[in-house]
């Protein structure tokens, strides 16, 4: 069975964004006007939908003209796909994932980053975009494909690297790290699901941190260094 390697997502990522993105303004001038159109759009498209906002309507927004749409973005679509770039970037900025372990147990990088993830995706506005992203994907794939390949395939390569440290410092025994990291952020994709159609992130009487001490302890067990082969 072959497996994909870390490596290969982050390959796939920079040539998805390449050749979805116009070149980007140089002046501050530029800077500043494709920045202001970016924010209208966010805060358009979530209040109307993507197919509710017209170009016409956005330049209302935030003045200008049309012009510098297709100058910075190409096209309306690829406001969006600029849109979700520069969401994926705050997002990875504001929620930095651990490169590597250091004098941290893999338990203790887990149980953080499983944490931080959490408080980050329960958020009314990064719901409302997961929400936007979904109903867009359905009549375009591409968005969902570039959407996943901004976010999740780019944390799923970082926390891979950290399984493959752990796995070489002898914490754990980890052979398949991208699969392992997907089994990871399972029990994360249960907290999506409810959030997304509109219910609490767990069932009543449940604590965050005993859900993920729970979940994180049964996948070290899974993954536990007795369960290297011995040559």
């Amino acid at each position: 069975m072959e497996f994909i390697m870390p490596d290969t997502i982050e390959n796939t990522q920079i040539h998805s964004i390449a050749d979805t993105m116009p070149n980007l303004p140089q002046t501050k001038r530029g800077i500043d006007r494709r920045e202001a159109l970016l924010a209208a759009a966010d805060e358009l498209f979530l209040q109307h939908g993507f197919d509710g906002v017209s170009l016409d309507s956005l330049v209302a927004h935030v003045g200008g003209s049309k012009a510098s749409i297709y100058q910075y973005f190409g096209c309306k679509k690829g406001l969006l796909v600029a849109l979700v770039q520069r969401r994926h970037e705050r997002f990875f900025g504001e929620n930095a994932l651990p490169t590597e372990l250091g004098t941290s147990s893999v338990r203790e990088v887990l149980i953080d980053t499983a944490l931080k993830l959490y408080n980050a995706v329960i958020q009314p506005d990064k719901i409302a975009f997961m929400r936007l992203i979904v109903r867009e994907s359905q009549r375009d794939p591409e968005i969902g494909r570039i959407a996943y390949e901004l976010g999740p395939a780019r944390g799923q390569s970082t926390m891979a690297k950290i399984l493959m440290d752990a796995d070489a410092r002898g914490d754990i025994y980890c052979p398949h790290p991208f699969e392992s990291t997907v089994m990871f952020g399972g029990f994360l994709q249960h907290i999506k699901w409810r959030i997304l159609i509109g219910l609490p992130p767990l069932e009543e009487n449940v604590s965050v941190d005993d859900f993920f001490e729970f979940f994180i302890d049964r996948f070290l067990a899974a993954h536990h260094p007795s369960h290297r082969p011995v040559h």
